[in-house]
């Protein structure tokens, strides 16, 4: 029988395949996604109930009024939006839109792995700076790529995932106004939880796109629902690439919801970040467990012990143990409610 046989560069990959399966089961403490920790809230899940009752299944996708309510919500013109299926789909079509084979991609690493992955599948050659825990994005060794050679696309993940590191936005500018030739790809799946954005440069620059997401501090990484924010002429590619019905009506339905209940986001949010967060951090320094400083929900930690995240695995926590090189005697742990730290601290005081 012939063999047929994929394109060169994707038989040489490896498939991406996070740790997903068994999460659903059981009584976890889910501290291995980044996700929120609680349910949406009650409204999104009624408004579910509510769509899937109506009838309308069998009715394809409509986008009008989430885009207005979505370009509303974030102040900005509906011209400057792209729905997506989730964050990594926004970055999946820019990256096929603007990066052709042997084009130069600088990804700062470690980081969210897609990055590489989409970048990859068009056969770009990667270069990729080390962040550090001194001084986070590789700001220095970023620069002197941009000045020596011909990049097509910078990657910016703000703040990062895995190591929570933040880049200023007067940076961001001076590098967007430095670089007009280069597209900027600035990841903001955690911008709720941080309330900072390049937003702002996206209406003045035309050399700039700004990811988001709703499976984090929005709460429906099941329903896969993200957006992308560029200038029309950036956009108006971009959707030629997208396809049309990327997004379910399940997805623009909990959106919509979410959107008119931020009250549950932002209670969240502050629960997240002024409480938890300076527990874990008060606990790490208490056993001299080095964390890479945050700015959002979640740490980068180095393993105090060997087999920790085992450790935790048998009393029911997950958390995400990293294979980046470099960084195999790290975790990452998420940070969620006072009960959830509450939990995991008690438990590590056990472990340690």
């Amino acid at each position: 029988m012939t063999k047929i046989n994929p394109r060169k560069n994707i038989a040489a990959m490896k498939a991406y395949v996070p740790p997903l399966e068994g999460r659903r089961s059981g009584s976890n403490l889910l501290l291995d996604f980044n996700e929120r920790t609680m349910p949406p809230s009650k409204e999104v899940v009624a408004a579910l109930q509510k769509f899937a009752q109506e009838g309308n299944l069998q009715i394809y996708p409509e986008y009008n009024p989430l885009i207005e309510k979505l370009s509303a919500f974030i102040n900005t013109d509906r011209d400057y939006l792209m729905l997506s299926n989730g964050s990594d789909n926004a970055i999946d079509t820019a990256f096929r839109t603007y990066l052709s084979k042997g084009d130069k991609i600088i990804i700062p690493q470690p980081s969210f792995t897609m990055f590489a992955h989409s970048a990859n599948l068009q056969e770009a050659e990667i270069l990729t700076p080390s962040y550090t825990f001194e001084n986070g994005y590789p700001l220095k060794e970023v620069k002197e790529l941009l000045k020596t050679q011909q990049v097509k696309i910078c990657v910016i993940c703000n703040p990062n995932n895995p190591t929570g590191s933040m880049l200023d936005q007067e940076d961001i500018q001076i590098l967007l106004g430095e670089n007009k030739q280069v597209l900027f790809l600035i990841d903001e799946a955690y911008f709720e939880f941080i309330n900072e954005t390049s937003l702002p440069l996206v209406q003045t620059n035309e050399n700039v796109i700004v990811t988001r997401t709703f499976s984090k501090a929005m709460g429906i990484p099941a329903l896969r629902f993200g957006y992308l924010l560029a200038q029309p002429s950036l956009i108006n590619e971009m959707i030629k690439v997208r396809g049309p019905y990327a997004v379910n009506m399940m997805s623009v339905t909990a959106a919509m919801t979410s959107i008119d209940h931020q009250t549950d986001v932002s209670t969240y949010v502050d629960e997240v970040m002024n409480i938890s967060k300076p527990m874990m951090e008060m606990f790490y320094q208490s056993k001299n467990i080095n964390f890479w400083p945050s700015g959002c929900n979640f740490h980068l930690i180095e393993k105090p012990i060997d087999n920790l995240d085992e450790k935790l695995a048998e009393k029911n926590i997950r958390v995400r143990d990293m294979k980046y090189p470099g960084y195999e005697n790290t975790i990452r742990i998420s940070i969620g409610t006072k009960e959830d730290t509450e939990k995991i601290l008690a438990v590590l005081n056990s472990i340690l």
